[in-house]
């Protein structure tokens, strides 16, 4: 009866974002504009630390989940495996998730990344991030770090623009790739 039922309902099952794909969406942008820093930021973060839509941006309309959503107070940087406070130096970055969908106990998680030196390094990521909106690690630090420069929300519909015309320029069908296509192909 289930293998039936999977016959007669295809499932619609959403494309992994390439490293292809991020390098053409980190083409099109200007990293002087801070609005384009901003969305360059988030995208890295998500793709590399496996994040949900709601734990790093605003769902269209509705805003974010302040429960989940990353800040800067979340994000640590490291040198030498010790916590540093000269950022610019750090080998590795963490950031915490308070909560998340599969988090039914709510008691949060970790996970770290060290430099690479590749162009989608996300501990050089959080460094320009760092040293270009200082406020959001110091005084804002309880707020969503992924805001755009006049603390509006980063909302959903503004990276899925971006990735799926990056998908389209490679030939991937643009309603395959969501904004969950940057967890699949991070964890890919």
């Amino acid at each position: 009866l289930l293998r039936a039922l999977q016959r007669t309902h295809k499932v619609f099952r959403r494309y992994p974002v390439t490293v292809t794909m991020l390098l053409s969406v980190h083409a099109r942008l200007d990293l002087e504009d801070t609005g384009s820093l901003i969305l360059w930021a988030a995208i890295r973060v998500a793709f590399l630390f496996l994040l949900r839509g709601g734990e790093y941006m605003a769902h269209d309309g509705v805003g974010f989940d302040m429960a989940k959503v990353l800040r800067g107070a979340d994000v640590t940087f490291w040198k030498d495996g010790q916590v540093t406070t000269n950022f610019w130096e750090a080998d590795e970055v963490s950031i915490r998730i308070r909560s998340a969908k599969a988090d039914i106990f709510n008691a949060g998680a970790s996970r770290n990344h060290f430099r690479s030196g590749a162009d989608i390094c996300v501990v050089a990521m959080m460094i320009l991030m760092r040293r270009t909106f200082p406020e959001r690690f110091e005084q804002d630090a309880e707020q969503p770090l992924f805001r755009m420069e006049d603390g509006s929300p980063l909302y959903r519909s503004a990276i899925q623009g971006l990735i799926q015309e990056a998908a389209e320029k490679i030939g991937v069908d643009k309603p395959r790739i969501a904004v969950h296509s940057l967890r699949i192909g991070g964890a890919c």
